[in-house]
């Protein structure tokens, strides 16, 4: 069974749960679409870059939801 079985683990376990159904399976699909599609890249530096059109752009990372993308442009690009 593992773990210690009281309150504080089950509280944990469900917002894991809550944290999966509505962090993962609404991130993931997207993720591996932008993948597939060949919108990510990494530079020499393993810095990362996204394809708007025909162009790669340097983000810190790419918010998923749904269908909308929010990139975060890196700082020093």
């Amino acid at each position: 069974a593992g773990g210690f079985q009281d309150r504080l683990e089950e509280i944990a376990r469900h917002n894991q749960e809550r944290l999966k159904c509505d962090g993962d399976w609404n991130v993931l699909p997207a993720v591996v679409h932008d993948f597939a599609a060949g919108r990510y890249a990494l530079d020499e530096r393993n810095l990362l870059y996204y394809r708007l059109g025909t162009k790669f752009h340097p983000v810190e990372t790419v918010v998923c939801n749904g269908d909308e993308r929010e990139l975060l442009f890196r700082s020093d690009a």
